[in-house]
C-alpha cells in the first residue's frame, strides 16, 4: 500500500521535531511581563530536551448517549467510562508483549489511563457530547512468538526504515484479527519493543495510517514517566512527562479518525503552516493545552465512531498518570495485609474487649470502664480509616487517609497507654495484667503501617521522575543510596557478582573497567562519599565526580552536562509550564536531586519565587537536578504540572 508508506513517511518528519519546537512556539504567545520577573529569579538554571522521538502519527455508530458515572473524585483509572460490550464501532488498545518480555500490568493500566482521558478531552473539544467508544475491557494484552529484537531486525520485504512497522502490525493483525479501514474498529497497538537504528537511519517506531496506529517501548514508558531510550546512538531521548506521551496518543489517534495535518503543516507544503499548536501537528507536546481545528470536529461529528455520551467534563492530571497505576499495584499487593489487620481489630473491638469490659464490671470501677469503651471507639475509628484507605479513588485522596491513619493510630496508641496507666494503679489484678500483654501483641501490627505505606507512597512519587540509568546506581532503583552499597559488599565479597548493567553504573572510580575486588572498592569509597555528601547539602556539599563516565554520580548517564550556554534555556521552557497566559495562578517548584532526595519546596507568586531561589541557591552544589513545576488556580486546582531535568552552573 503506497499511499500508506506515504503517508507514514511524512508523518515521521513530523514528530521528529515535535516536543522541543512545539513548546518553544507556544512560548511566543504565553510569557507575560508578571512572569519574567520570576525568569530573572531562575536564570542560574539551565535545562537539556530530547530531540529524538519515538512516536509518528497514523491516518487511517448510533447517535445514541452512552451513560456514564460522573465521579467526584478525580482519577482517570476509577472513573466509569462507557465501554462497548456490543456491535457499535470502537476504538480497540492491544498490548503487544514479546516472547522475551514480561507482561506489565503497569504498562497494561497506564494505555488504559490514556485512552479514557483522551475520551474525555475529545469529549470536550466535539462540544456536542460526543466522542469515541472504548472497546471492553479497554485493553487486550497478547502475548507474540518473537523476540523484541526481532520487530527491528527482520527484513519484511520493504525499506529497512519500515521494518519494524511491517512486523508489528503483521504480529497484531494474526493475532486480533486486525486490519486497515476496518469499519467497526480502529486498531491501535502497542508493543514492549524498541525500533532500530541503521547508518544513522531510525526505523518508523510509531506511526499509524487508515484506522490502525502503532506505538513502541518508548511510549509505554513514557506514560510511565520512565526514561526513554534513543534508538540512534548520540541522539538526546525524549524524556518528556506523561501528558506528552499521552497527547502523542491523541494525535495517533486523530490519524486514524481520518484526521489530517493542518494546511501548510507538511513538509513541501506552500504557504505558513496553519494551527501550528493543534493536536494534530505539534500540540501533542503541550498536551492537555491544546485544541482540535473546526475541520477536525466537523469530520468526527460525522464518524460513525463517534456518538453521545455523558461523561464527566474534568479532566485528571495525566502527568500523575504513572504515580497512579503505582498506586494501585500497590495496594493490590497490600490489601491482604491490610485486611487482616482489620478482621483482626475488628473482632478485638466486638468479642475479646467484649470479655475485659465483663471482668472490669466486676471491679465496679467506672473509670476503668470508661478508658476501655474508649479504646473500643479508637479501634473502631482506625478500621474505618483503613476501610477508607483501600477505597482511595487516587494517589491524593490515599496520601490523606494515610496522614489520617497515623492520627487515629496515634490516638489508639493514647488510650491503649491511659487504660495502662490505670491497670497498673490496681493491685492483684494479675489477669488485667495478662490482658494487657494480649491487646499489645494484637496491635503490634498496625503501630508501623502508616510509617511504612507513607514509605511506599514517597517511593511511587519519587520513583516517577528519576531516569533508568544513573552513575551510582548499582542496583537500578532509581537511588544512590545503601543498598547499593550492600550490593557492592557482597560482590567484594565475592558473594554474588554485578551483571552487565550494574557495572556500568557502579564502575565509577579508575581504573575503569576493572570489575576486581580492588577496583570495586575503589568505586564503594566514592559512591559512599557521595552518600555522605548529599546528606550536607544544606552546608553546600560538594559533588563527587564519575571518574568514568565523564558525569557526576547520581546523574543518568546518558545526559549531556550543563553548560552556560543552557542557562537561558529554562526560562524560555518554564515559561509555558508555569505561564501559559494563565493570570491569578499560584506556583510550585520542587527540586529533586538524582538520588531522589528533595533539595527544596518553593511556593508563592512570582515574585516570592524569586526571592526565595536566590536564597536557596547559594546552597546548591553545581550539577543535575530534577525539578517539579505545578501551577495552581485562585481555587487551588492544579492548572499544569511539568516535570524537568535543570542543571545550575556558575
Amino acid at each position: 500500500m503506497k499511499k500508506v508508506a506515504d503517508r507514514v513517511a511524512a508523518e515521521e518528519k513530523t514528530y521528529r521535531k515535535g516536543t522541543q519546537r512545539a513548546r518553544e512556539r507556544s512560548i511566543m504567545y504565553t510569557i507575560t511581563k508578571n512572569f519574567q520577573t520570576m525568569l530573572a529569579g531562575l536564570a542560574l538554571f539551565g535545562i537539556m530536551f530530547g530531540g529524538s522521538s519515538s512516536v509518528l502519527a497514523h491516518t487511517p455508530g448510533a447517535d445514541v448517549a452512552k451513560t456514564g458515572v460522573q465521579n467526584e473524585h478525580n482519577s482517570i483509572l476509577h472513573d466509569a467510562v462507557p465501554t462497548s460490550s456490543g456491535s457499535d464501532p470502537v476504538v480497540r488498545f492491544v498490548y503487544l508483549i514479546p516472547s522475551d518480555k514480561e507482561s506489565r500490568k503497569d504498562y497494561s493500566l497506564a494505555i488504559e489511563a490514556a485512552a479514557k482521558h483522551l475520551q474525555i478531552w475529545y469529549r470536550n473539544q466535539m462540544g456536542n457530547g460526543k466522542t469515541f467508544e472504548l472497546q471492553g475491557p479497554v485493553v487486550e494484552a497478547r502475548s507474540t512468538s518473537h523476540t523484541a529484537a526481532w520487530y527491528s531486525t527482520h527484513n519484511s520485504g520493504s525499506d529497512y526504515k519500515y521494518w519494524f512497522w511491517d512486523n508489528v502490525l503483521a504480529d497484531g493483525f494474526e493475532l486480533t484479527g486486525g486490519k486497515f479501514d476496518d469499519s467497526g474498529s480502529r486498531w491501535i497497538y502497542y508493543i514492549d519493543a524498541d525500533p532500530g537504528c541503521g547508518n544513522n537511519v531510525e526505523q518508523v517506531g510509531g506511526a499509524g495510517t487508515h484506522g490502525v496506529a502503532e506505538l513502541p517501548a518508548n511510549d509505554l514508558r513514557g506514560l510511565m514517566g520512565e526514561g526513554n531510550k534513543s534508538p540512534c546512538v548520540g541522539n538526546t531521548p525524549d524524556n518528556a512527562p506523561p501528558c506528552r506521551w499521552v497527547g502523542g496518543l491523541g494525535h495517533e489517534l486523530g490519524h486514524s479518525f481520518e484526521l489530517p495535518h493542518p494546511p501548510g503543516c507538511d513538509p513541501g507544503s506552500s504557504g505558513p503552516c496553519t494551527d501550528p499548536n493543534s493536536l494534530l501537528w505539534t500540540g501533542y507536546a503541550i498536551y492537555p493545552n491544546t485544541y482540535l481545528r473546526q475541520e477536525d470536529k466537523d469530520t468526527l461529528n460525522q464518524s460513525p465512531f463517534f456518538s453521545a455520551m455523558d461523561l464527566t467534563t474534568e479532566l485528571s492530571d495525566c502527568d500523575q498518570i504513572g504515580d497512579e497505576v503505582r498506586w494501585i499495584i500497590l495496594l493490590d499487593k497490600l490489601k491482604t495485609d491490610i485486611f487482616d489487620i482489620q478482621q483482626k481489630l475488628t473482632a478485638l473491638a466486638a468479642k475479646e474487649l467484649q470479655e475485659l469490659e465483663v471482668l472490669i464490671r466486676k471491679l465496679l470501677d467506672n473509670r476503668l470502664l470508661q478508658l476501655v469503651q474508649n479504646l473500643k471507639t479508637q479501634i473502631l475509628n482506625v478500621v474505618q480509616t483503613l476501610g477508607n484507605l483501600v477505597q482511595a479513588a487516587n494517589l491524593q485522596s490515599a496520601k490523606a487517609q494515610i496522614t489520617l491513619l497515623s492520627n487515629s493510630t496515634a490516638t489508639l496508641s493514647n488510650a491503649l497507654n491511659a487504660l495502662k496507666q490505670q491497670v497498673s494503679k490496681l493491685k492483684k489484678q494479675t489477669e488485667l495484667q495478662q490482658w494487657m500483654k494480649k491487646l499489645d501483641e494484637q496491635l503490634q501490627p498496625l503501630w508501623s503501617l502508616p510509617a511504612n505505606l507513607q514509605t511506599k507512597i514517597n517511593e511511587i512519587a519519587i520513583g516517577k521522575q528519576l531516569p533508568t540509568a544513573i552513575s551510582g546506581d548499582v542496583n537500578g532503583d532509581g537511588l544512590v543510596n545503601e543498598a547499593d552499597l550492600t550490593k557492592l559488599d557482597a560482590a567484594i565479597a565475592g558473594m554474588s557478582s554485578l551483571s552487565a548493567d550494574e557495572f556500568s553504573r557502579a564502575d565509577v572510580a579508575k581504573t575503569c573497567g576493572d570489575q576486581s575486588a580492588k577496583e570495586l572498592k575503589k568505586d564503594r569509597q566514592a559512591i559512599a562519599k557521595f552518600i555522605e555528601q548529599t546528606k550536607k547539602i544544606g552546608k553546600r556539599a560538594k559533588p563527587v565526580k564519575d571518574q568514568c563516565h565523564g558525569v557526576l554520580i547520581g546523574q543518568p548517564l546518558s545526559s549531556p552536562k550543563a553548560s552556560s550556554s543552557d542557562v537561558q534555556k529554562f526560562s524560555l521552557q518554564a515559561g509555558i509550564a508555569l505561564s501559559a497566559g494563565l493570570r491569578e495562578t499560584s506556583l510550585q517548584v520542587e527540586i529533586f536531586g538524582l538520588n531522589g532526595t528533595k533539595v527544596c519546596d518553593l511556593s508563592g507568586d512570582s515574585n516570592d519565587l524569586s526571592a526565595q531561589f536566590a536564597h536557596i541557591s547559594r546552597a546548591l552544589a553545581n550539577g543535575i537536578y530534577l525539578a517539579r513545576v505545578t501551577v495552581r488556580a485562585a481555587d487551588g486546582s492544579i492548572l499544569r504540572t511539568e516535570v524537568q531535568k535543570i542543571g545550575i552552573v556558575r
